[in-house]
């Protein structure tokens, strides 16, 4: 039987090979990077979607109280009045201590 001669890799070759994973590794990187950013991106577009619905519901219910305010105050004015001054005199009393 003859035996054949086993070649012994050189550090070029090695080099080369190492350049090849890493080219692998970095384009693999890149791809991973580049779908995180597009879930990321999805996420935050919800997120700021959910925000702005949740802005509006909050503004609907804003203007909803002014308005039961204001109807409050023209049905009896007096009484309004007067819940205001009793509030004004406890805020005095409490910030003067």
């Amino acid at each position: 039987m003859a035996k054949t001669p086993v070649s012994s890799s050189t550090v070029d070759d090695i080099v080369a090979e190492g350049d090849d994973l890493a080219h692998k590794l970095n384009r693999q990187a890149d791809d991973i990077i580049a779908s995180a950013k597009d879930g990321a991106h999805r996420t935050v577009s919800s997120v700021r979607q959910a925000v702005r619905e949740d802005v509006g519901h909050v503004r609907d219910k804003a203007v909803e109280r002014a308005e039961d305010a204001v109807g409050a105050i023209r049905d009896a004015p007096i009484k309004s009045v007067l819940y205001a001054a009793g509030i004004g005199v406890i805020i005095g009393l409490l910030l003067s201590r």
